[in-house]
């Protein structure tokens, strides 16, 4: 018994060292000590925003997906799980990597699902309707957040449910882009986030559905009450000042009143967009200077001035121009470092294959062992019972022996007493014979008896 434990400790041991090679992987090791770190800092309590802003800044996304079922197993609660795999989603999701964003959603869903906690399940199906709106599947969106809107009912968050109606009238809003029909509906959700945003006295919600009320009305070229829905924006937004909502707000209202095409329009579409300009200027938001110039060229043009809209025109193009170069320039620099990442990934590729060769060979040389160890031990274990077998034989053998010689001995003392015993008896007899008279001397005097009878 002693031997097949010392047996089962090897294989043990020897398995275990394959299981463990087999495991054995190169990745830099500033990747897996930023995924450590970030485990401890989940396990200590960390929030899903904070979580979200450690994965983006430390690139650990893709390490972590390869990875991800041990590093699930590290975390102490379903809840840092749910934020693990939700964090993850949101970073895939926002560099618009929806193939990986979208299993990691599923797998947050079903960890919210076994909490039974209902405000993380809204928050999976928010992000799922933004992912399928992105990807421009209306419907999918339409579903999953009317689907998040009926559970944060349950849960009576009127600030979240507000969220949800903006998201939801947002995405009704670029889908009557296409199809007229759905701005009644983004107008029905905006009117709803405006009634809750008031109800909750929340600027932010309520600048945000009065810029979506502005943005409907303005595509339904119902202008009057997009200017209003836009004033009440820009009246919210100057307690703002300098901030992104005010330059925004100032941006919205002077391209409404290009877009109504007027020449009575153009003035005021002009002093607002100069207002945003000079703010832009400040805060370097590039994309809607660019946006801003398109709209002074349309205005000058509905007011007549075909020099300046002349102008802007160019100095729009050139602008794009710039931003071509830029972005191209950004594309490049992303691209070289993309390749030489792609180069340090085939370094660590061609080096986990070598160490995988390695290990095919040790795993060989050790399926060789393990081969010729249990070749030993089987002999070893043949060679032991016919030992033990051959001595146990001699011993029998042996035992056997000595009782047929001592039988042989008690043969020969009982042999000796039978002699002894037939010598006494014959002596015996030799003495009666000696002295009884023989059998004709009875004869003879019998029959004188006989005789002598018969005469008297």
């Amino acid at each position: 018994m002693k031997f097949c434990a010392k047996l089962g400790l090897i294989l043990f041991l020897i398995l275990g060292f394959q299981v463990k090679g087999d495991e054995l992987k190169l990745y830099p090791d500033s990747t897996i000590e930023n995924a450590e770190e970030l485990v401890s800092i989940i396990n200590a309590g960390l929030g899903s925003e904070e979580i979200i802003a450690f994965i983006d800044k430390t690139k650990v996304n893709d390490y972590l997906v390869t990875h991800l079922d041990s590093y699930l197993e590290k975390l102490n609660t379903e809840k840092g799980k749910y934020f693990l795999c939700f964090g993850m989603a949101n970073v895939f999701f926002e560099s618009a990597n929806i193939n990986e964003a979208q299993p990691l959603l599923i797998k947050a869903l079903k960890m919210a699902e076994k909490m039974d906690n209902i405000k993380y399940q809204v928050a999976i199906y928010n992000s799922m309707a933004n992912m399928f709106a992105q990807k421009f599947m209306s419907d999918n969106a339409f579903y999953y957040f009317k689907k998040a809107i009926r559970l944060s009912s349950e849960i009576k968050d009127e600030k979240v449910t507000c969220t949800l109606y903006n998201n939801l009238a947002t995405c009704f809003y670029r889908a009557g882009q296409t199809n007229p029909k759905f701005l009644d509906s983004a107008r029905f959700y905006t009117n709803k986030c405006l009634e809750i945003g008031q109800k909750l006295n929340s600027k932010a919600d309520i600048h945000r559905a009065y810029q979506n009320r502005g943005l409907i009305e303005t595509d339904a070229g119902n202008y009057a009450e997009a200017e209003k829905a836009f004033r009440a924006a820009l009246k919210i937004s100057e307690e703002f000042e300098g901030s992104d909502l005010h330059y925004y707000a100032l941006y919205q209202l002077g391209r409404m009143f290009a877009d109504e095409g007027s020449k009575s329009f153009a003035d005021s579409a002009v002093k607002y967009l100069n207002k945003a300009k000079d703010e832009m200027y400040k805060q370097e938001d590039e994309m809607v200077l660019s946006e801003i110039l398109y709209e002074f060229a349309r205005a000058y043009r509905n007011n007549g001035n075909f020099k300046l809209s002349s102008y802007y025109a160019l100095r729009f193009a050139e602008f794009n121009d710039s931003l071509v170069k830029d972005e191209n320039a950004r594309v490049m620099a992303e691209l070289s470092e993309k390749y030489e990442s792609v180069k340090n990934e085939a370094k660590i590729k061609e080096l986990n294959l070598i160490q995988q060769e390695k290990q095919t060979q040790i795993n060989r040389q050790l399926y060789f062992i393990i081969g010729g160890v249990i070749v030993l031990i089987f002999v070893g274990i043949v060679a032991f019972s016919l030992y033990r077998s051959n001595k146990i034989r001699k011993r029998i053998n042996t035992q056997l022996s000595e009782k047929n010689k001592l039988i042989e001995h008690q043969k020969e003392i009982v042999d000796s007493k039978n002699k002894a015993i037939l010598d006494s008896i014959y002596y015996a007899k030799r003495i009666q014979q000696s002295l009884l008279p023989s059998t004709k001397y009875l004869e003879r005097n019998f029959e004188k008896l006989k005789k002598t009878s018969k005469k008297s």
